[in-house]
């Protein structure tokens, strides 16, 4: 592909409007003299000089001043509009001091005279530099421009919204993105504070806290509070901010974001509202004794303004008003009363009646425009407008209705209404159950209106038969009273004999007492249902019994509900496997047997590889889904015989008994890589993703659940630790590992107390003056027993155990004492370099603890340099910018290391307040054989020369490494090159010897 860029030819092409062949000849050779290779064309005439600035496309226009069909001002002109970039240079003779003057105030690059063509090659190369120099500014500028349009596009795409306030915390940018996307107006914002909003609700406990947060400058987030929008609905808004401080360190206000969280927040109280209800329910002895409080938790949770209970009247057959509730107004307060008095007959209008009819949940937006809706009337003047009721139910039949209404417009809310049935089960299960204890209480347990089931049954007749059924009987079992009489009630139990609660009754009756048992019985129908029975004997006199009287209770609701819960507690809810719980007792299960039957069980760890990359990039929701269906291509690799479990996260454990040997489980693990490694098709989507396994076997590898499990994940991190998408077995030697491991983790927490660390100093040297300018500080371990230990080994345990912070900071002041001494002692000035790393760099105390140790050993702060890694900073740039700055206020120096190997933000970078960028040593090691490294090793030097940043180049170990950085204008190296590491004392001694350290 053909470019324009000069940077990538070997020849310049030189355009020379000269009308003398001769004299075009001793230009030309003058350059060739200066070793610039060259392609070069001669034009005298105007159409000519069109022709070839087009064609031609000279990288630089070499121009007469005076020529015989017209003079150089018109090609000036001309150049400027067909070739703008092209440098423009007067070769000429006969041109004055003032018309050279002009030329260059009209757009030319320099003038020479013939009669000093020396000055020919030194102009050119100088205008070919700034010509790219030029083009580097371009590009840059390009892709800057290019960052800022994508982060306008992604803050547009956003829920979220940016907002600003000035030092008295008064909203001073409210964009009108808040307007359409939760319907709040700016306007109501601007210029105040949170707390002056009237629309904003918090207790004054909260608005201190957030208070106290500004005042101490600290960032926060998520803070939530409520409000309301223009159509006065409730909003949730959580925000989040951060100070912003001036150049000197004045603050200025808070910057920040804000987003609806509104169906989140209401999904909480929802589930708060509902075991609120339930802990009411369980502490209540009566319904009218609960519901008041019910009634309440339910308006202030959700912020109803007054509700009421509706019971059905069977004397009177209508529904009527029971328990009510009411926020403080005197028009509510009337509205309720109105209900109180009034009585409704079942219907499909309203909202009560359709909701006691149809056994579902009714909803309108707003009654006073809802024509059906007969207190109308009464509601408008009451300033109600949104209201929703739903059904008490007990075994699918309405018993009552709860009714709710808001001053404000209400859009119905489904999820409230999936809640309110469940509330509805709940209050309707309740009422049943109290009712049926107290008729258990009463001597009359045959009473017809009973709405749960009585049997009588004669004693003394054989085979103790049915005489009397209620109706309550007939609508539980589907039995017509004809069809039940005369015969034994087991034939409710069916063919379902094996039910050890059926000898609960049996005893009983022959011991002529009372008795209680839950029991499957099934209905006309075929379908089971739950009976709750309690019998008792009816004596004609004392020990004489004629009858036995029970009371069927159908508990099918509770019982489906209990098994709901014991699901939930032995199963995952995502992917419906075993969870920890149900896990253990299964491996303790598989054990036994295995013990019992010598046989063998095998415990395997199963860890989706990158699964953290997916679930952040693509959102929670998506990685729910891959986990579901890698669940479920796990199952299908298992025999029946097997458990697969997830414990959580994106870890499963399978527990595979009754194999013969290992080679069978090793292709059940080749089988099981194989299926997940296949790509995944999420909501359309192609996703890719591999495991690795950690397996270990009974008896050899631990005899019980947690050694075996704790060996197959020992196993799985093997797995991990050797590329992924791979199976391991557990054995002796990662046994090992895993104690050599324990025991380094002791030996370098006492390392730093007993002395053991020392530091070497690579010397940094300046490339322009050849003399060291600085040193690196580089820590060493020599253990008495271990020898030297490399960083390599220790330092990613420091970090992981999080030792790294007190080591970093005997290195640090190590460093500082150490060249402090070395200035006492007359020796040159340097800066010393210290590495941060990503933990001490996210301490709470940094700058703090960094200023002390600056006092402590009165190092001036400029000779003190910190090396931070690029992936570090980007990780969060926006939040350790602030960090950067209040360092770099203590007058010492910053760089970033590693540069390259990151994912850098120019944006960002530009904001940074560093002083060098450290070429990692990945790209200089082959920077003379491999172009892509040498492309981004001249890139880095431009981007740090291009914002006023000097560039050091780590790892120089060959002269042509040295020659290429030399070249392309690099600031600083070190490297084996110059010098390895050294002791302080072999630094001193080299900075004592006569001319100190030079290339």
């Amino acid at each position: 592909m053909e470019t324009d860029d000069i940077s990538v030819r070997n020849e310049l092409r030189i355009l020379i409007l000269e009308d003398v062949p001769a004299d075009a000849e001793v230009e030309l050779r003058e350059l060739h003299r200066a070793g610039i290779a060259c392609l070069t064309r001669r034009v005298e005439t105007e159409p000519d000089f069109r022709t070839e600035l087009v064609a031609f496309a000279p990288d630089v226009i070499l121009s007469d001043f005076t020529l015989p069909a017209f003079d150089g001002m018109r090609a000036l002109e001309i150049a400027r509009e067909l070739r703008p970039d092209a440098p423009f240079i007067f070769v000429s003779g006969t041109i004055g001091e003032e018309r050279a003057i002009e030329a260059l105030k009209h757009g030319a690059m320099d003038y020479v005279l013939k009669a000093n063509l020396r000055r020919l090659a030194p102009a050119v190369q100088r205008a070919m530099q700034e010509a790219r120099d030029r083009e580097a500014r371009k590009r840059m500028e390009q892709a800057l421009q290019e960052s800022e349009a994508r982060f306008r596009s992604l803050a547009e795409l956003s829920s979220d919204w940016y907002w600003e306030q000035d030092e008295n915390y008064r909203f001073t940018v409210m964009p009108g993105e808040i307007l359409h996307k939760v319907r709040i107006p700016p306007a109501e914002y601007l210029g105040k504070t949170r707390w002056e909003i009237p629309s904003i609700a918090l207790t004054q406990a909260e608005w201190a806290a957030h208070k106290a947060t500004l005042e101490a400058r600290q960032p926060f987030r998520d803070f939530v509070y409520r409000t309301r929008d223009m159509d006065g609905n409730v909003r949730y808004i959580s925000v989040s901010g951060q100070p912003v401080f001036d150049a000197e360190g004045g603050f200025r206000g808070y910057r920040g974001t804000g987003k609806d969280v509104t169906e989140a927040k209401l999904a909480e109280l929802r589930g708060d509202m509902e075991h609120a209800v339930t802990r009411l329910l369980a502490e209540s002895d009566t319904l009218a004794g609960a519901m008041p409080k019910i009634i309440q938790t339910i308006c202030e949770t959700l912020d109803w303004d007054c509700g009421a209970r509706w019971y059905w009247d069977q004397q009177d057959e209508v529904l009527k008003c029971a328990e009510t509730w009411s926020v403080p107004s005197e028009e509510v307060a009337e509205f309720v009363e109105t209900n109180r008095r009034s009585t409704f007959v079942p219907g499909t209008a309203g909202l009560i009646r359709r909701a006691w009819v149809t056994g579902e949940p009714a909803w309108i937006e707003d009654v006073t425009r809802d024509s059906s809706f007969l207190r109308a009337p009464i509601a408008e003047k009451a300033g109600l407008h949104g209201a929703f009721a739903f059904p008490i139910t007990a075994v699918g039949t309405s018993i009552g209705v709860m009714e709710f209404f808001s001053r404000s417009t209400r859009r119905p809310d489904e999820a409230l209404l999936r809640v309110s049935r469940s509330i509805g089960g709940q209050i309707g299960l309740f009422l049943r159950r109290k009712q049926a204890e107290e008729s258990l209480r009463l001597r009359d347990r045959a009473i017809e209106s009973s709405v749960n089931a009585v049997i009588i049954t004669s004693y003394g007749r054989p085979d103790n038969p049915i005489e009397y059924v209620n109706p309550a009987f007939e609508r539980i079992t589907g039995y017509s009273a004809a069809e039940v009489l005369g015969r034994n009630c087991r034939f409710l139990h069916r063919d379902d004999l094996d039910q050890p609660e059926l000898e609960k009754i049996r005893s009983a009756i022959r011991e002529g007492r009372e008795g209680h048992a839950v029991l499957r019985n099934y209905r006309k129908d075929g379908t089971l249902f739950w009976n709750e029975l309690h019998i008792a004997p009816v004596r004609a006199g004392p020990g004489v019994i004629t009858h036995f009287v029970g009371v069927q209770n159908d508990i099918t609701d509770a019982k489906r509900y209990e098994a709901q819960l014991e699901r939930q507690a032995n199963y995952d809810t995502l992917t419906d496997l075993p969870n920890r719980n149900l896990l253990n007792d299964r491996l303790r299960q598989a054990l036994i047997y295995a013990e019992r039957h010598q046989r063998v069980v095998v415990v395997a760890f199963v860890d989706l590889d990158h699964f953290k990359f997916i679930n952040d990039s693509l959102g929670h929701h998506t990685g729910d889904r891959l986990l579901a269906a890698a669940a479920e291509r796990l199952r299908s690799c298992l025999r029946g015989t097997d458990t697969v479990a997830r414990p959580g996260g994106d870890e499963f454990v399978l527990v595979l008994s009754d194999h013969e040997n290992v080679e069978s489980v090793s292709g059940l693990a080749q089988r099981i890589l194989d299926a997940i490694s296949r790509p995944f098709v999420v909501e359309g989507r192609e996703l890719f993703t591999t495991c690795s396994i950690g397996l270990s076997v009974f008896p050899p590898d631990g005899n019980n659940p947690e050694t075996l499990m704790k060996n197959a994940d020992a196993a799985m991190f093997r797995a991990k630790e050797q590329g992924r998408n791979t199976f391991r077995f557990f054995t002796a030697e990662l046994n090992a590992r895993i104690n050599e491991r324990v025991s380094m983790e002791s030996k370098l927490r006492n390392a730093l107390e007993a002395g053991e660390f020392s530091l070497h100093y690579q010397p940094q040297l300046d490339l322009l003056s050849g003399g060291i300018v600085g040193v690196e500080a580089l820590i060493r371990w020599h253990h008495p027993e271990l020898g030297m230990v490399p960083p390599s080994r220790f330092i990613p345990l420091a970090e992981e155990t999080g030792l790294i912070v007190p080591i970093g900071e005997w290195v640090l002041r190590t460093a500082c004492a150490q060249n402090k001494a070395w200035q006492d002692a007359g020796l040159p000035l340097l800066h010393v370099s210290v590495n941060l790393s990503a933990r001490q760099f996210r301490q709470q105390d940094l700058t703090r603890s960094i200023r002390q140790v600056l006092q402590d050993t009165r190092l001036d702060p400029r000779y003190l340099e910190l090396e931070l890694t690029e992936s570090l900073v980007m990780h969060n740039a926006e939040e350790f910018v602030t960090t950067l700055r209040e360092l770099k206020a203590l007058g010492l120096r910053l760089s970033i290391d590693d540069f390259g190997t990151g994912y850098s933000s120019l944006s960002y970078l530009k904001r940074f307040p560093i002083d060098r960028l450290k070429i990692d040593q990945s790209f200089v090691r082959d920077i003379g054989s491999d172009p892509d490294d040498a492309a981004i090793a001249q890139a880095v030097i431009t981007l740090g020369h291009s914002l006023n940043l000097r560039v050091i180049a780590e790892g120089v170990e060959t002269e042509e490494q040295l020659g290429f950085l030399r070249a392309r204008g690099c600031d600083e190296i070190q490297g084996y090159l110059f010098s390895k590491p050294l002791p302080a004392e072999e630094i001193r001694t080299r900075l004592a010897a006569a001319g100190g350290l030079h290339l």
